[in-house]
């Protein structure tokens, strides 16, 4: 193995639950494949990952038992896509505001999808129209959620383009770092099991990408209106918490 190719991959380290212990790994192994297939581009990946969710959603307006399950095992697919296209552009050094434009809302367009079909399904199998609701409320927080995180980032690079200005060689260090993603963790084996307890220990905040980890467990415990109020009601808390954090750091960017 291409140790060095490898630390290229690793070029990315998650603190939420889902994507350290699943979708991480996951993408690694697929970019270790595809990495070097020029054909295969990031923003195709992006593409494909975007079908596999809305074809997700798509049989989650199903109400069988077959295409529910198919359709859990689809939207993980899509979840391990969705962090494959990032890890191919770091891994190549060619990360786009295009690439970023395009991921972004996909994200927001796929798990609009995904909440509206499932909200759909509890609807049909209940009659209570109040999980329509329910359903639109967890996807309007997710979105603000994914619209204040890209303002923040956004005003993060204004701020780089300043101190650019005054700072060009330290700008270029800094640009370079980003477009490599940072070195891979190198941990003991002891240390490795301090890192899994901690990401375990992420569970309870319910972050977006763990989201998808939510969905399969309860579409398979058949508990969808339970699913609905635990995707808006943990979405929408965020939402509030998120608000303050990132006007403070907002506020922070303003200050001399």
């Amino acid at each position: 193995m291409d140790r060095e190719r490898l630390r290229r991959i690793r070029n990315y380290q998650n603190t939420e639950f889902y994507p350290a212990l699943v979708l991480r790994p996951a993408s690694i192994l697929i970019t270790m494949v595809i990495g070097d297939w020029r054909w295969v581009t990031p923003n195709g990946v992006t593409l494909l990952a975007t079908i596999f969710k809305l074809a997700a959603a798509a049989m989650f307006v199903v109400d069988d038992r077959a295409w529910l399950l198919a359709a859990v095992v689809t939207l993980q697919l899509g979840a391990i896509l969705d962090h494959v296209d990032g890890t191919l552009a770091r891994y190549r050094q060619t990360p786009s505001n295009l690439g970023f434009f395009y991921d972004t809302v996909s994200d927001a367009v796929t798990w609009f999808a995904t909440l509206a079909a499932l909200g759909w399904l509890a609807y049909q199998r209940t009659g209570q129209a109040h999980l329509l609701v329910v359903a639109g409320a967890g996807a309007y927080a997710l979105m603000v959620n994914g619209y204040m995180r890209s303002v923040v980032e956004t005003a993060e690079e204004r701020r780089k383009w300043k101190d650019a200005v005054d700072d060009p060689v330290a700008a270029v260090a800094a640009n370079a770092a980003r477009q490599e993603g940072g070195p891979p963790p190198e941990r003991t084996g002891a240390e490795w099991l301090r890192w899994l307890g901690r990401c375990v220990g992420q569970i309870w905040r319910f972050q977006e990408m763990d989201l998808f980890f939510w969905v399969a467990v309860f579409v398979v415990l058949d508990r969808i209106p339970a699913l609905l109020w635990l995707v808006a009601v943990t979405q929408l808390a965020a939402m509030l918490i998120q608000f303050v954090a990132r006007a403070l750091r907002m506020r922070a960017f303003d200050l001399p």
